[in-house]
């Protein structure tokens, strides 16, 4: 009995680190995807620069109507860490900086009480699916900018100046209400800044940018994470946010309109749009979501996984017999 306990708990533990490696391989080839896609798109804008520097009159459309290109929803805030940390990894192994990392670290590595306490979970008793969902930070409420530059990946940009929004569903959804407000703003109000700070008409500009959605205007890559962790969570959430992708801004923001791509002034960079959706399984909602908002000139492509070895073979199970 005790070596079938051990065998029991030693199976348990290998599947839950198949499927936390499964997991972790997504989310770093997902951020090398978006790293090589974001390093393409300034690419070709620093190309459109030096074609406008010798001549100006050339035509050069490189660009959207706002900055950010990507968008990575994904339910919890453990999914969200795993996914920068992928990020400044494949950032740092040149000599490019991270800006604001320990503040990243505190605020999304941590597991805290409602006190603000760290505290020390133990999910040994716990379900295989269970301990890889519920293992770490599982606030479902935030958002955070990614800015790429040159020499530095800066974390916590506000959503007009951030090349990658990391958002949950519900946090998305209350700064699109204009209920709430980005972190970055939050973290203005809390330091050090004042009401006689110079800072004050940027931080002004970025709370009156908060109650609209114009910043999803230009996404050319949406990237949905456990999908089937989010249908139990408020899937109008996630319908909602699919429905203000790639529409018209309703102000310019400093847009160069002589520089934006036509596909964006036609309304149909829906049609271009890359849509990728991760889920355990599938379900009527995903399904009908993928069929109303997904409609790239290119198709759809299917993918599924294959498990090689079942997690429990009926073949060893003895029949029971109650009379």
């Amino acid at each position: 009995m005790l070596r079938s306990r051990r065998l029991c708990v030693q199976r348990k533990r290998n599947l839950k680190e198949r499927a936390d490696a499964c997991h972790d391989t997504q989310i770093t080839t997902m951020a090398a995807y978006c790293l090589n896609h974001l390093q393409v798109v300034r690419d070709n804008i620093l190309k459109g620069n030096m074609r406008l520097a010798k001549d100006a009159t050339s035509e050069v459309r490189d660009q959207g109507f706002t900055r950010p290109r990507l968008l990575f929803i994904c339910p919890f805030k453990n999914t969200a860490y795993k996914f920068v940390t992928a990020l400044m990894e494949l950032w740092e192994q040149g000599e490019s900086q991270v800006e604001q990392k320990r503040r990243f670290q505190d605020e999304y590595g941590r597991v805290v009480d409602s006190d603000g306490d760290e505290v020390e979970e133990d999910l040994s008793d716990r379900p295989v699916d269970y301990q890889h969902v519920f293992a770490g930070n599982i606030d479902d409420c935030f958002r955070i900018g990614v800015k790429m530059t040159r020499k530095a990946l800066k974390l916590y940009a506000d959503f007009y100046s951030a090349d990658i929004l990391i958002v949950s569903p519900l946090g998305l959804k209350l700064v699109m209400d204009g209920q709430d407000q980005p972190q970055a703003v939050k973290k203005h109000k809390n330091s050090k800044f004042d009401k006689n700070n110079k800072n004050n008409k940027s931080d002004k500009k970025i709370r009156k940018s908060t109650n609209d959605s114009d910043y999803l205007s230009s996404i050319e890559c949406v990237i949905v994470d456990q999908c089937d962790v989010i249908a139990m969570q408020n899937w109008e959430h996630l319908t909602e946010i699919f429905e203000k992708l790639n529409n018209l801004p309703k102000e310019s923001h400093g847009c160069d309109f002589s520089r934006v791509m036509n596909v964006f002034l036609d309304k149909r960079a829906d049609r271009m749009r890359q849509s990728v959706f991760l889920s355990a399984f599938g379900f009527p909602e995903l399904s009908h979501l993928f069929n109303t908002h997904c409609r790239n000139i290119l198709g759809v492509e299917l993918f599924e996984s294959v498990v090689h070895e079942p997690v429990l073979s009926l073949s060893k199970l003895k029949p029971e017999f109650h009379i």
